[in-house]
């Protein structure tokens, strides 16, 4: 699979009706995302709909984008995502 494939078929994957499938591209998203995979994790992240697990995945994935560091996770907030959002 090209480089160029890899984001946008992990972005599809946070479609699947498997719990474990989308987790597994939160997670590669947070290895392999972009500030361009950004906007398609916080919804994940900070929905009170995703389960705990989805959410803490999300958040670490946004946390090793944004912040290069996954255990920076607990510093991302509801309101940060707004900002982020409007950039």
């Amino acid at each position: 699979m090209a480089a160029e494939a890899i984001g946008p078929a992990l972005i599809g994957a946070l479609e699947s009706p498997s719990e474990k499938i989308r987790a597994a591209a939160l997670e590669a998203l947070g290895f392999a995302g972009s500030s361009d995979t950004v906007a398609y994790l916080w919804h994940p992240a900070f929905s009170d709909t995703s389960p705990t697990g989805t959410q803490l995945t999300a958040r670490r994935s946004l946390a090793r984008i944004l912040k290069d560091d996954p255990k920076k996770a607990g510093e991302l907030t509801v309101f940060g995502a707004a900002a982020q959002m409007e950039k």
